[in-house]
């Protein structure tokens, strides 16, 4: 009974578990063959506009964008959004291995 409840409530989240679970793997062999990492996360939410807001904000509830553009400046890396209201965001994370 337990895993058919786990199993309805997982069900509509799979194809997010197999995105990441993918980028975990791709993540694992670039640090074996390439000297960056890339990572991205993808979700299908309500958007945001970039112009206005390129980084969130204050205005947009929080500084979770922020905080992660100026920890991956830090490590020498770049990070990438991608939003548009209505339409979702992608985060793209490029950090060199050191």
């Amino acid at each position: 009974m337990l895993w058919r409840l786990l199993r309805r409530q997982v069900r509509p989240y799979r194809l997010l578990f197999v995105v990441v679970a993918m980028f975990q793997v791709i993540s694992s062999l670039a640090t074996l063959y390439l000297p960056t990492v890339n990572a991205a996360i993808i979700d299908d939410g309500v958007g945001f506009d970039t112009f206005e807001h390129p980084l969130g904000g204050d205005e947009m509830g929080g500084y979770g964008l922020l905080s992660m553009a100026e920890r991956a400046e830090i490590v020498g890396g770049r990070l990438n959004i991608r939003s548009r209201p209505g339409t979702g965001t992608t985060v793209t994370a490029t950090i060199p291995v050191p």
